[in-house]
């Protein structure tokens, strides 16, 4: 998913909901030709899972790291433990598209060609987050991401009632 050109803090809620309904007909589409793709991604994710175990705030501290140098100032971070769950914010340039990317294809991190002064670079560590909630919510700038389990299961359940292949791999990894 290549970067746009455009300063991700000029990216409208609406350019954002239209990129992000894209990138999940794309993502739709990939699994219906390759089915055993999401058996594969499923697993991968399950791996990244377990190895970010104690690493969360890690990730998050350098996740504010790296969007204070790409915003080319000293940034801040907060954390607030509510009952309802943690809020983890900085003060460091808002997600790009390419960012988010990472979010959902791991090791496309676009921080290696932002420079050496980045701390993450693999496009794994924000997977971390998953070993606290099944449904991390991203409220950067104009762009708004809540990822759901359940909305994920509903996605599965529509991609298998239109591909038997598919079916038949979730079946084998049950």
């Amino acid at each position: 998913m290549p970067e746009t050109t455009i300063d991700a803090s000029s990216i409208t809620r609406q350019s954002w909901d239209d990129w992000l309904s894209e990138q999940e007909r794309i993502s739709f589409d990939e699994y219906q030709r390759r089915p055993n793709r999401l058996v594969s991604d499923f697993n991968g994710e399950k791996t990244f899972i377990n190895d970010y175990i104690g690493r969360e705030i890690l990730e998050l501290l350098q996740n504010a790291n790296d969007a204070a140098a790409k915003a080319g100032k000293r940034g801040s971070v907060r954390f607030e433990l509510l009952p309802s769950g943690l809020i983890a914010a900085n003060t460091g340039a808002p997600f790009s598209k390419a960012g988010v990317a990472s979010l959902c294809l791991p090791h496309t991190s676009p921080k290696p060609a932002e420079g050496p002064q980045m701390v993450g670079n693999k496009g794994l560590g924000f997977r971390a987050v998953l070993n606290w909630t099944r449904f991390p919510i991203i409220l950067s700038a104009d762009l708004a991401i809540v990822f759901s389990a359940r909305v994920a299961k509903q996605k599965q359940a529509e991609l298998v009632s239109l591909n038997e292949e598919l079916a038949r791999c979730i079946e084998r990894q049950k």
